[in-house]
């Protein structure tokens, strides 16, 4: 499931955690937790947006709470390592 769950987000377009969950038939909390495994281990690269421009300072959308600058509707970009490109 590692290996698909990599060349799933190495076919270069946008994915989200539904997507994921979509082509591995899991829910999308099971591929929340993969892709953020993904990235602990060293196999991806996580890129996040600040903001999901609904206008507010801190957003309210925020999952750490709202004094958070991360918001949870922005998008997130994965991109795979060197070691992630290896695996594959």
């Amino acid at each position: 499931m590692i290996i698909k769950t990599l060349m799933i987000l190495n076919k270069g377009i946008l994915n989200t955690y539904e997507d994921i969950a979509d082509e591995l038939d899991i829910t999308t909390d099971f591929a929340k937790h993969l892709v953020h495994e993904l990235v602990r281990l060293g196999y991806l690269q996580e890129y996040r947006f600040a903001s999901c421009n609904c206008g507010m300072r801190t957003c309210i959308h925020s999952e750490r709470g709202a004094k958070s600058v991360y918001c949870s509707r922005a998008p997130t970009i994965w991109e795979l390592t060197e070691k992630g490109k290896y695996a594959i």
